[in-house]
């Protein structure tokens, strides 16, 4: 078997994972970029935020990694950035196949008009710029992707390519490709509600609804 079915065949089985374990579901939720809003009918949910107990298991945590670390393959980076929820942290993975690259966690705080990314005490700015990659779990608006990017500026890590897990095409990439910052994910939003609808884990329905919202939202 091939390195690249081996890929498919692990993506495949991770994709199936993904919704078995209720890290995306499909029914009706507040939106949290705009809670007065329409209610969303899909939501991705990675770890604790708002008390939820860490929906990543251990073996999936470790296929994540090995799918990051081939989607960051092609690309260029000495300092590797995650912003990890409470106790989810992709980063961990895939530094384990990045061992030579410097590692920074920022934190999410949650503030009164939103999430606001800090740096913790103990980083400080680099002497000269250097090139870095920023790891988010999974990417909406791209709002907090991109006030990470600029706190890095801050930093002298300059980011050119952002990988995450699920891009849920909420506008997230044109806003990082507007700033000159590549997304390469893991996979779309679009590609696994089609998955499960061939798999009739949603009937069509529920697919027509999910493209609906993805397609106004964007």
């Amino acid at each position: 078997m091939s390195n690249e079915t081996l890929r498919e065949t692990l993506r495949s089985d991770l994709a199936f994972l993904l919704e078995e374990q209720g890290v995306i579901k499909f029914g009706s939720f507040i939106d949290q970029a705009d809670p007065n809003g329409p209610r969303a009918p899909f939501a991705v949910e990675l770890g604790t935020d708002q008390g939820r107990t860490s929906t990543i298991t251990s073996v999936m945590a470790d296929s994540i990694g090995i799918l990051l670390a081939d989607t960051a393959r092609a690309l260029t980076f000495v300092v590797l950035v995650d912003v990890p929820y409470e106790d989810v942290s992709f980063g961990d993975k895939l530094h384990q196949h990045y061992r030579s690259a410097s590692r920074i966690l920022l934190s999410k705080v949650q503030m009164y008009d939103g999430k606001k990314v800090v740096v913790p005490p103990e980083v400080i700015p680099f002497s000269r710029s250097k090139k870095g990659l920023l790891v988010d779990e999974a990417i909406r608006d791209g709002k907090t992707t991109l006030d990470a990017i600029r706190v890095l500026r801050g930093l002298r890590i300059e980011i050119a390519d952002v990988i995450t897990l699920v891009d849920c095409m909420m506008g997230g990439r044109e806003l990082l490709r507007n700033e000159g910052v590549n997304m390469h994910a893991v996979y779309s939003i679009e590609e696994l509600i089609d998955l499960y609808a061939a798999a009739d884990i949603i009937g069509p329905q529920k697919q027509e609804e999910a493209m609906d919202y993805i397609v106004k939202n964007r």
